[in-house]
């Protein structure tokens, strides 16, 4: 996934996603740090998020987000929602034979317990 989204164009789009989770995650931990140690660190949380996003949107072609989703999601879900409608058939080629139920049943929540 990572390969097929850094070579669409020379923006590298899996950088600027993966920081864009990385940013999101950094300030989440810090928020939450007050309740003790986590069970991942905060690039593998990033790292679950990019790919958890990009899946949601590849599984549910019918969900749409608009301008006034922006105020209550994370700005990467945008980026998600963005590379999984411009690059579906690159990104689903790319993950042919994953279990895309699988990476969408995983916890957060139960991660980082």
């Amino acid at each position: 996934m990572e390969y097929v989204l850094n070579n669409q164009s020379i923006s590298h789009y899996a950088d600027h996603y993966f920081k864009q989770n990385l940013d999101e995650e950094r300030d989440h931990a810090n928020f939450m740090s007050k309740y003790g140690s986590r069970g991942m660190t905060i690039p593998q949380a990033a790292r679950l998020f990019c790919v958890k996003q990009i899946a949601e949107y590849l599984k549910d072609k019918k969900q749409k987000l608009d301008a006034k989703d922006y105020i209550g999601l994370r700005p990467s879900v945008f980026w998600a929602y963005s590379l999984a409608n411009t690059y579906r058939a690159e990104l689903t080629e790319a993950l042919k034979g994953v279990d895309l139920d699988a990476i969408l049943a995983l916890d957060y929540a139960d991660l980082v317990e």
